[in-house]
C-alpha cells in the first residue's frame, strides 16, 4: 500500500511539474523545500529516466541508415553503367559501319537497307566507278563482281548495261541478253542497251529479235546512230 501511494504521489508531482514547465533547478528547489525526501528521489529518477529515453531516441534516429539516398545512388550508378554500355555499343556499331563504307561490297543486305537512299546511291556509284576501271583494264570478272555489288545498292539500268558489256567481252551472249533486258525494263529508251542486246541476238542467230532491236534504236536516234543503221541494213 505504501509503495502504491508513493508512486501515485510521484506521478502527481511529475504532472504538476510538467504543467508548470519547470526546469531542473526550479523543481529541485521546490522539491527540497516542500516535498518529502522519498518523493524527491522519485521525481529525480523519473526526470533522468525521461531524459535518457529522449536521448536514446535521438541517437537511434541518427544511427538509422538513410535508405533513400543509398537507393538513389545505387540507381544512379546503374543508369550510368547502362548509358556507358549503350554508348560503347553505339561506338562499336559506328566503327563497324565506317569500315563497311570503305568496302561496301562486304556489307550485308540488312546493313544496306539501314542506309538512306542518298547513301545507297553514293555507294552504288562508287562501286560502278571501280567496276569501270577494271573493265578498262580488261579484268572483266572483277568488273562484273563490282557491277553486281552496285546493283545491290541501286537498281540502275546503267549497271545492268555495263555488266552486259563485260559478258559480251567474255562472249557470254545469253547473260548479255538478260542484263540488257533488265536495263530496258527500267529504261525502255536506253539505246545502248538495245544495240548491245541486238548484237547478242545476232551472235546467237536470233536475227528477227536482233533486227527489231536495231530498228528500234534507229528510230529512237532518228537514224543518227550509224552502228544501228548499218546493222539493221545488214
Amino acid at each position: 500500500m505504501t509503495d502504491n501511494a508513493g508512486d501515485k504521489a510521484v506521478q502527481k508531482s511529475a504532472s504538476m511539474l510538467e504543467k508548470l514547465n519547470l526546469n531542473e533547478r526550479s523543481w529541485k528547489f521546490y522539491a527540497a523545500a516542500s516535498i518529502p525526501p522519498a518523493l524527491v528521489a522519485g521525481l529525480a529518477l523519473w526526470y533522468y529516466s525521461s531524459r535518457s529515453s529522449e536521448s536514446t531516441k535521438k541517437d537511434d534516429k541518427k544511427k538509422r541508415p538513410r535508405k533513400g539516398k543509398k537507393a538513389k545512388k545505387s540507381k544512379s550508378a546503374d543508369d550510368s553503367a547502362e548509358e556507358k554500355s549503350a554508348a560503347a555499343s553505339a561506338a562499336a556499331s559506328t566503327a563497324s559501319l565506317d569500315a563497311n563504307l570503305e568496302a561496301p561490297e562486304s556489307m550485308t543486305d540488312a546493313q544496306i537497307d539501314a542506309l538512306n537512299q542518298e547513301a545507297q546511291a553514293e555507294l552504288a556509284q562508287s562501286l560502278k566507278s571501280r567496276g569501270n576501271k577494271f573493265f578498262q583494264a580488261k579484268r572483266y570478272e572483277k568488273a562484273i563482281e563490282l557491277y553486281t555489288q552496285a546493283l545491290r545498292f541501286a537498281k540502275d539500268p546503267v549497271f545492268y548495261s555495263n555488266r552486259a558489256a563485260c559478258y559480251a567481252a567474255s562472249s557470254d551472249h545469253e547473260k548479255v541478253i538478260q542484263d540488257c533486258t533488265s536495263a530496258l525494263e527500267l529504261e525502255s529508251r536506253y539505246v545502248k542497251a538495245l544495240i548491245r542486246r541486238a548484237q547478242a541476238f545476232e551472235s546467237t542467230e536470233k536475227f528477227r529479235d536482233s533486227l527489231y532491236d536495231f530498228t528500234t534504236a534507229c528510230i529512237l536516234e532518228d537514224f543518227g546512230n550509224n552502228l544501228a543503221a548499218t546493222s539493221a541494213e545488214r
